[in-house]
């Protein structure tokens, strides 16, 4: 539902008034077809541009998108601008599709093409149902023209055993040949994260129960664990995870009749002797969605995100103390009640191998010592840079020690950005060592070599520019901040741009 394109084609295959001379002299057919499109002109300025019809079914007023959902003002890196979206007032039966209509703005010129992700997710960070348009209105974005608008429709559906409740729906724009997000911009034009709330779908039960037959479970045990739950199954363990990252596991329940408590299901983690090692409990599927209120036949996916701890819950005594050591592990579930203790069988679900990195705990020679704690999670200590001096086109290095201050369960994004006046030269935002070494897997007082490249644009103005530097959440874009509440350290070096080769 592109608008605003209709009229486009005309606009841009125009003649030329040089070339009027060429044009064959018009007869009757010609000019009966000049009064058609006239008429039709006309139509389209008195009729289709003011009315809501099949053709154009919303206006664009200032910057409101009138007929479309809710107002919405959201600049992904000044390339598309979303003015409104439109979602399900209804909740929406599971085993059904919700629609959802964007709003899109392009503002040109847009370099690469983009794509447009939207993702259902939980309050848990579960995700339930995902829609990826390579071309925001079936258009791509480079071709559109100032001021043009569309229409972007998406169709969701969800996986069979998703609980009933609110969801929140993100959006992602990400460049369609390499995948890297663009950043949402803030008032003041600064990223804020690499997605956007959109708003809350609500599902409801499906209109049937799904058959247990469908569900994607790699081991189907039927194992009644007590008051009337049952654990189908789950799907596959994966093979191997390191310390810090997620353990991901889909347990598929079922109720045999209205259980009459609240239970929660208890995971353990078990070392080579048998020694449980880290735990996590949780109420399945969700805790505003607990087995007490649950219906005979009910049946629910439950993804279970668990972190595997940098640091054994509880240690054998004579453990030496230290980050959790790689190895194989079994997984274990149960349900408890409140006070942990067991109401039904202990289960097996089976092995993975848990993998942790190798760790530094001296500083290494650094040209520039640093003293910078960011929020108490990480303190930067010192950097390399290098060259000092450069020309547009060539790439500066900086290397930035960190030392790990405590154990964190976010995992946070390094930013370093070069500027002037508060102008952006050149930017790299990533994880640690490139996704390599992710902040949940840092253990106090290790430290890490953490490389940067920040290419100097062609055209670039001669000058000094400094550089900064910090950690951000990339989901929800909140910065750390320092002991004296800034949200970046700023270098006490700067970066000399040279004039370009050739220029005056």
């Amino acid at each position: 539902a592109v608008i605003a394109l209709g009229a486009t084609g005309a606009a841009r295959s125009h003649t030329r008034e040089e070339d009027v001379s060429t044009v064959p002299p018009v007869g009757r057919e010609g000019l009966a077809l000049l009064a058609l499109g006239l008429t039709l002109l006309l139509a389209k300025g008195l009729w289709l541009d003011r009315a809501d019809t099949p053709f154009r079914r919303a206006r664009l007023v200032g910057d409101v998108v009138q007929g479309v959902g809710e107002p919405v003002r959201a600049n992904f890196d000044d390339d598309l601008e979303l003015l409104a979206a439109a979602l399900p007032s209804a909740p929406v039966p599971v085993d059904q599709v919700a629609a959802i209509t964007l709003g899109w703005r392009a503002l040109p010129p847009v370099a690469e093409e983009l794509s447009v992700s939207l993702q259902l997710e939980d309050a848990l960070g579960r995700r339930f149902g995902q829609s990826d348009r390579q071309h925001p209105a079936d258009m791509p974005v480079t071709r559109w023209l100032p001021g043009e608008y569309a229409l972007d429709e998406h169709t969701m559906t969800f996986p069979p055993g998703t609980p009933p409740g609110p969801y929140t729906l993100w959006l992602q724009v990400y460049e369609t040949a390499t995948g890297e997000l663009t950043s949402v911009r803030d008032a003041a034009g600064r990223p804020a994260g690499a997605r956007l709330a959109v708003g809350t779908i609500t599902l409801a039960r499906p209109t049937a129960p799904p058959p247990a037959e469908i569900m994607p479970m790699a081991d189907r045990l039927d194992a009644d664990l007590g008051d009337h739950i049952r654990l189908l199954g789950h799907g596959p363990l994966p093979e191997r995870v390191s310390v810090g990252e997620p353990l991901g596991i889909s347990l598929f329940w079922q109720a045999t009749a209205a259980p009459a408590r609240t239970r929660e299901a208890r995971l353990r983690l078990l070392d080579g002797a048998g020694w449980p090692v880290a735990e996590t409990r949780h109420v399945p599927p969700r805790p505003d969605l607990p087995p007490l209120a649950w219906r005979a036949g009910d049946l629910f996916r439950d993804d279970v995100i668990w972190r595997v701890p940098v640091l054994a819950d509880s240690p054998p005594a004579d453990a030496v103390p230290g980050p959790l050591a790689a190895g194989r592990y079994t997984v274990r579930l149960a349900l408890v009640d409140g006070q942990g203790a067991l109401v039904g069988p202990e289960l097996e679900l089976g092995q993975v191998e848990i993998t942790a990195p190798a760790r530094t705990f001296s500083l290494a020679e650094v040209e520039q010592s640093l003293e910078v704690a960011f929020g108490g999670v990480a303190a930067l200590r010192g950097y390399d840079l290098a060259p000092r001096e450069a020309a547009p086109g060539e790439t500066v290095t900086l290397v930035l020690y960190w030392e790990s201050l405590a154990v964190t369960e976010a995992s946070f994004t390094v930013f370093v950005q070069m500027l002037r006046d508060g102008d952006i030269l050149a930017q790299q935002d990533s994880p640690p060592l490139g996704g390599g070494r992710p902040t949940t897997g840092w253990y106090p007082g290790e430290f890490l070599a953490d490389p940067y490249r920040l290419v100097i644009p062609l055209g670039a103005e001669p000058a000094d520019y400094g550089v900064i530097v910090g950690l951000y959440d990339a989901g929800s874009g909140s910065r750390l901040t320092t002991a004296s509440g800034d949200d970046a350290a700023t270098l006490p070096d700067t970066v000399k741009v040279r004039p370009a080769v050739g220029a005056p």
